[in-house]
């Protein structure tokens, strides 16, 4: 899929999200080392797809980046609370 977004002058780091499930650790393992090295935003999930029972996830640095980029800023109490004590 790189190789094609490549291929096409695409930024696959800014438009492409991966999800991998495996329920082999090592494979896990791989997936990830590999999509953080690209720098893909991934969720890899290790677990049993049919029972739907996971027991690791894994997140990739671009991923990790890209939800804390995506955060609105929380507003500072500070000014709120300044206001409250000056009208008591």
């Amino acid at each position: 899929m790189v190789n094609a977004l490549e291929k096409r002058k695409l930024n696959y780091q800014a438009c492409m999200r991966v999800v991998a499930q495996d329920i082999d650790a090592k494979a896990v393992h791989m997936c990830y080392l590999q999509l953080s090295l690209l720098g893909v935003d991934a969720v890899i999930l290790q677990g049993d797809t049919l029972s739907y029972k996971f027991s690791d996830v894994w997140m990739t640095p671009n991923h990790i980046l890209r939800w804390a980029r995506s955060r609105k800023p929380v507003p500072d109490p500070k000014p709120q609370f300044e206001q409250l004590s000056l009208a008591l």
